[in-house]
C-alpha cells in the first residue's frame, strides 16, 4: 500500500494546477446560476429560491466541470507519452487509483469552499427563516454528491475507452439524460432531484431522505461500475478485452462490483419512499365496496407514536363493532402503504387476515373474517414508514415526520373501515399521540386538543378526536369574530411578520366582513374555527371545525404580490378570503380566467375600500388591474401568437402561465366589477354573491361555474367583455 503515500503529492499538484483552480472557481460560483437562470424548484419559499435552486444548479455545473477535469487529468499523461515513464515506476492501476483519490479530495475541498462562500450569502438572502440544517443538507446532498458522481463517471468512461472525446460525450450525455428524459422520474434524475419545494417555516426531513435514498442508489451503481472499469485499465500493452481478462483474475473486484450493482438494483426496485398506487386517478374502486348489512362500528380508540428520528410510525387501534347478524362476515379495511400489520385480534383472539397488493390513492385493502359474536373488539397493531402517493412522486414531503413538524392524516392515523358503516347515534372516537415536548398539536376534530400526560422520556401524550393532525412549533392566536372564535395556528418563524401586520385585526376584519356579506363558513363548529398553517401542500383544504392555509401563502414573495394586495396585510386578507371563495365555495377553473381568484381579488378590493376609502381602493386595485391588463394586450406573444410555437416547451409554458395569471388576477376582477355595476351596484351584487355562496351544491359537480355566475347576475358573457382601452 505504499502508493497511498503518493496521494498527498498528487493532490498538491492538482491544487497548483491552473486547470484545477479554474474548475474550482467556476464550481464555487456556479450556484448563482440557480438564482438567475436554472430554477429547478418553482416554489417561492425563500429556501427554495436561495438554497435549493443554487445547490442543484451548482451540482449540475460541478458534475460537468469535475467530470471534464477528471478526463483531462487521465488523458494528460497518455497524450504526452509520459505515461510510459510513470508506468515503469508505479503500475498504471495503482497510479489511476492515486489520481482518482486525489480528485475526490479536490472535490471535497471544493465543496467546503463553496459552503464557506455561500453560507453568509444564503443567510442574508433567506433572512429570518434560514436554517443551517437545510443549508448544509442541500449543499452536501444536492451539490456535493453530484460532483463526486461526475468524477467517478468520467473516470469509469476513460478507463474503458481511453479517449478524451468519447468519454466527454458520454459524460455530457449522462447529464442531458438526467435533465431531459429522466427529469420526471424521481429515482433517475441524479443531477436534478425532483424537489417540489423546501419549507421555510417547518422541516424538510422527508425531502432530504428521499433525495439521499436516490443518490445512494446511484452511488452504489456508479462505484460498482467504477470498480468494474478499473479491470479495463490497459496492462502490458494489451487491448481492452485482454486487460479485462487479466483484471478479473483478482476475483474479489468483480464480486464487489456485482454486489454493489445488485444492491443498486434492489434499492431501485424495493424503494420505500413512494407507493404503487394506480396512476389512473379516475379509478377509485374502493368506493364501490358495499357496506355489510347489520354490521356497524360504534367507535374506536387509537394510540400512535411517530419516531421523529427514523420517520416511522407505530400504533394500534381498537374498533368497537356490533355484528347484529351474529354470522361470520368478511370485513374490509384500508391501511396506508408502508404500514405492516403486526397483529390483528377479535375479542383478544388472533385472527387471520389478507393484505391485497393493489393500491390506489395511498391506500390498500385488508380482508379478515369477523367472528359470530354480537359485540366485537377488533384490535389492530401496525407500524412502518409512510409512503408518498405515486402520482405525486415529484412533490414528496407531505409525509413529513421530524423533530420540527409532523403531519398525519386518515389511514396514516387509523385504518379505515371499507365495508362497515358507523352508528352515528352512539359513535365516539379518540386518538392519543406521543409527541416531543416542544411540539404543539392541532387537529381537525370536534373536541379540543389537550395534553393528557407528561412522560418520563421528555414526551407528552396528546388526545384529539379528528382524522387529521399537525404538530410543530406553532403559535396560537385567538380572535373573537361575528362567526365565533377563530384560532389561528402559525409557525413561530412568522411571528414577527404577523405581529407587524396585526394578524388578529386582519382575521377579525375578514371574518366579520365575509360573514355579513356571504354568510358563515360551512366549516365552523360549535367551538368556532381553527385556521392552521400547513407545511407546503400546494393548496388548502377544509373540514369540520378546521381549515388549512398553505405555508406558501406567507412567503416574502407572496406577501409582496401586488396582484393580491397593496401591502402584506392586504395579501393576508386575500388568503383569508379564500376560506369563502376557494374552500367554502369552490370555483370551476376555465381557460377564460374564471376561478376562485377572481372573486377573491374582487372581495379583497371591497374590504380595502371599506377600510381605507374609495380613492385608495381605486388607486391600488382598479388602476393596477387596468395597467396590468394593458400590459397583457401589449405583450408580443398576445399580439403575435404564431411566434409562440417557436419557443421551447419550458419557455412557452412559463409565458402562458404568466399571461393566464394576468387574466385571473386582473381581467376577471374587472369583469366582476363590471357585473356589479350592471346589476345595480354593490348592495344588489352582494345579495347575488350571498345566494351563490349559500346555494345547494351538486354532489356530482360541487364547483361554481362562470355560467352559474352569469345566470345569477342575469347577464350574458359578451356583456362582461372589456374593451381594449378598458371601460372604467
Amino acid at each position: 500500500m505504499r502508493y497511498i503515500r503518493l496521494i498527498p503529492g498528487e493532490f498538491l499538484r492538482l491544487v497548483r494546477s491552473r486547470i484545477s483552480v479554474f474548475a474550482i472557481v467556476l464550481t464555487v460560483i456556479s450556484p448563482i446560476l440557480g438564482i438567475c437562470f436554472y430554477k429547478q424548484v418553482l416554489s417561492e419559499t425563500m429556501q427554495s429560491i436561495y438554497i435549493a435552486n443554487p445547490s442543484i444548479a451548482g451540482g449540475i455545473a460541478g458534475f460537468i466541470l469535475f467530470g471534464l477535469l477528471t478526463i483531462y487529468e487521465y488523458d494528460r499523461l497518455a497524450k504526452t507519452g509520459v505515461d510510459r515513464l510513470t508506468d515503469s515506476v508505479v503500475s498504471k492501476v495503482k497510479m489511476t487509483s492515486v489520481r482518482l483519490f486525489a480528485l475526490l479530495l479536490l472535490a471535497l475541498l471544493t465543496i467546503m469552499i463553496t459552503i464557506l462562500v455561500w453560507l453568509p450569502v444564503s443567510t442574508i438572502l433567506v433572512g429570518d427563516v434560514f436554517t443551517f440544517d437545510d443549508f448544509f443538507s442541500s449543499y452536501l446532498i444536492f451539490m456535493g454528491t453530484s460532483i463526486i458522481f461526475g468524477i467517478l463517471s468520467a473516470a469509469s468512461c476513460y478507463n474503458i475507452f481511453c479517449r478524451f472525446d468519447l468519454s466527454a460525450i458520454i459524460l455530457i450525455a449522462e447529464a442531458v439524460l438526467s435533465l431531459t428524459v429522466w427529469k420526471d422520474k424521481w429515482q433517475l434524475c441524479l443531477l436534478n432531484p425532483l424537489v417540489d419545494a423546501l419549507s421555510d417555516d417547518f422541516s424538510n426531513h422527508r425531502v432530504y431522505m428521499s433525495v439521499a435514498y436516490m443518490k445512494m442508489c446511484w452511488m452504489l451503481a456508479i462505484i460498482g461500475i467504477s470498480i468494474l472499469s478499473g479491470l479495463c485499465i490497459r496492462k502490458y500493452g494489451k487491448s481492452l478485452t485482454g486487460s479485462f481478462l487479466l483484471g478479473v483474475r483478482k476475483v474479489y473486484k468483480p464480486v464487489i462490483s456485482v454486489l454493489l450493482l445488485t444492491g443498486a438494483v434492489l434499492m431501485y426496485i424495493f424503494q420505500p419512499m413512494v407507493d404503487k398506487s394506480n396512476l389512473d386517478l379516475s379509478v377509485f374502486s374502493f368506493n364501490e365496496t358495499e357496506y355489510l348489512e347489520d354490521v356497524l362500528c360504534t367507535g374506536y380508540e387509537t394510540k400512535i407514536k411517530p419516531d421523529v428520528v427514523t420517520g416511522k410510525v407505530s400504533g394500534s387501534t381498537v374498533f368497537r363493532i356490533t355484528n347484529y347478524s351474529q354470522e361470520e362476515r368478511t370485513a374490509e379495511l384500508t391501511v396506508t402503504p408502508g404500514y405492516e400489520i403486526s397483529s390483528l385480534k377479535a375479542n383478544d383472539k388472533s385472527i387471520p387476515f389478507y393484505v391485497d397488493d393493489y393500491q390506489e390513492f395511498n391506500a390498500q385493502r385488508v380482508m379478515l373474517d369477523l367472528p359470530v359474536d354480537e359485540e366485537i373488539k377488533l384490535e389492530i397493531g401496525y407500524s412502518g414508514f409512510l409512503r408518498e402517493e405515486s402520482y405525486a412522486s415529484s412533490m414528496q414531503g407531505r409525509r413529513e415526520i421530524s423533530r420540527h413538524f409532523i403531519c398525519l392524516e386518515n389511514e396514516n392515523i387509523t385504518p379505515g373501515l371499507l365495508n362497515i358503516g358507523f352508528d352515528y347515534d352512539v359513535f365516539d372516537r379518540s386518538c392519543d399521540v406521543i409527541l416531543p415536548a416542544n411540539m404543539k398539536l392541532v387537529s381537525f376534530g370536534e373536541r379540543e386538543d389537550k395534553v393528557i400526560s407528561e412522560n418520563d422520556d421528555g414526551t407528552k401524550t396528546w388526545r384529539f378526536s379528528g382524522d387529521c393532525m399537525f404538530a410543530g412549533d406553532y403559535i396560537k392566536e385567538d380572535v373573537e369574530t361575528l362567526a365565533g372564535n377563530v384560532s389561528f395556528y402559525y409557525g413561530a418563524k412568522h411571528k414577527e411578520f404577523f405581529d407587524e401586520i396585526g394578524v388578529k385585526n386582519v382575521i377579525k376584519t375578514v371574518m366579520d366582513y365575509c360573514t355579513e356579506k356571504f354568510g358563515c363558513l360551512n366549516t365552523l363548529s360549535e367551538n368556532g374555527l381553527k385556521l392552521i398553517e400547513n407545511r407546503l401542500s400546494d393548496s388548502g383544504y377544509a373540514g369540520y371545525g378546521a381549515s388549512t392555509m398553505d405555508e406558501s401563502d406567507f412567503t416574502k414573495n407572496n406577501m409582496k404580490d401586488t396582484s393580491k394586495g397593496a401591502t402584506g396585510g392586504e395579501v393576508m386578507i386575500h388568503e383569508l378570503v379564500h376560506q369563502w371563495w376557494g374552500l367554502g365555495r369552490m370555483c370551476d377553473e376555465d381557460d377564460n380566467g374564471w376561478s376562485a381568484e377572481g372573486l377573491t381579488v374582487y372581495t379583497s378590493y371591497r374590504i380595502a375600500k371599506e377600510l381605507y376609502g374609495g380613492e385608495y381602493a381605486r388607486e391600488n386595485y382598479i388602476n393596477m388591474w387596468k395597467e396590468n391588463l394593458e400590459m397583457y394586450h401589449k405583450n408580443f406573444y398576445v399580439r403575435n401568437p404564431e411566434y409562440m410555437d417557436r419557443l421551447s416547451e419550458e419557455d412557452r409554458d412559463r409565458i402562458i402561465c404568466s399571461l393566464y395569471d394576468l387574466i385571473r388576477y386582473d381581467e376577471m376582477p374587472l369583469k366582476i366589477l363590471k357585473a356589479e355595476q350592471l346589476v345595480g351596484g354593490e348592495e344588489a351584487f352582494d345579495e347575488i354573491l350571498y345566494g351563490l355562496f349559500n346555494s345547494e351544491l351538486d354532489p356530482e359537480n360541487p364547483y361554481l361555474t362562470y355560467e352559474e355566475f352569469l345566470n345569477a347576475c342575469g347577464l350574458r358573457e359578451e356583456e362582461l367583455e372589456l374593451e381594449q382601452n378598458i371601460w372604467i
